[in-house]
């Protein structure tokens, strides 16, 4: 069974809880928005069930800088993925992700791994962060069906994560759109 840093591990039955409390209290928050593998058309191998992680980017916004909120990292990792090792073309043009970039990447549980040991920064610093998504199809279905499948474990930050499209829901009382449309709405776009 794969175990990924050495913060408190989940076991396969846990629940996931949206963060209800405000963002602001935070010091970090860290963005995540996966790719995963995807095809189109009845015939296709890939699924729900199958999908795996090809792309895990972040980007990491101080909370708490003297000016306000300010964007200090952004990483990426592409991921291989290991039962359907093969891109589809429709997934390399919906995606923008080559073959070639996740045929040279690490595969998930190390990409976890190095995931971990950058958050680990800062916790020694005595921040407090938690994670951020657009909705909560990347961390609730993708991740967490990939690492059951794999059996990787994946840490308690993974179960408590802000829904964006539940934030902004909330504080314009309007239904959950999708990040396109609350751009528009917020005249951003």
């Amino acid at each position: 069974q794969n175990v990924v840093g050495n913060s408190p591990l989940i076991s396969k039955s846990w629940a996931n809880e949206t963060l209800l409390q405000p963002v602001h209290e935070f010091d970090i928050v860290v963005v995540v928005d996966f790719e995963a593998t995807c095809d189109e058309g009845a015939s296709s191998k890939i699924s729900q069930q199958t999908q795996e992680i090809i792309e895990f980017p972040w980007v990491v916004i101080d909370l708490k800088g003297p000016e306000g909120a300010v964007i200090l990292d952004m990483q990426q990792r592409y991921v291989r993925p290991t039962v359907n090792k093969q891109l589809t073309s429709f997934c390399e043009g919906l995606t923008g992700i080559k073959q070639a970039d996740v045929d040279k990447a690490s595969p998930l549980e190390v990409v976890l791994s190095e995931f971990q040991r950058y958050l680990t920064h800062f916790s020694s610093q005595r921040k407090t962060y938690a994670l951020l998504t657009d909705g909560e199809w990347d961390i609730k279905v993708m991740l967490q069906g990939e690492a059951l499948r794999k059996g990787i474990q994946l840490p308690d930050y993974f179960r408590r994560f802000f829904d964006l499209r539940n934030i902004f829901s909330k504080f314009r009382g309007m239904q959950r759109l999708n990040l396109k449309r609350m751009l528009t709405a917020s005249k951003l776009e």
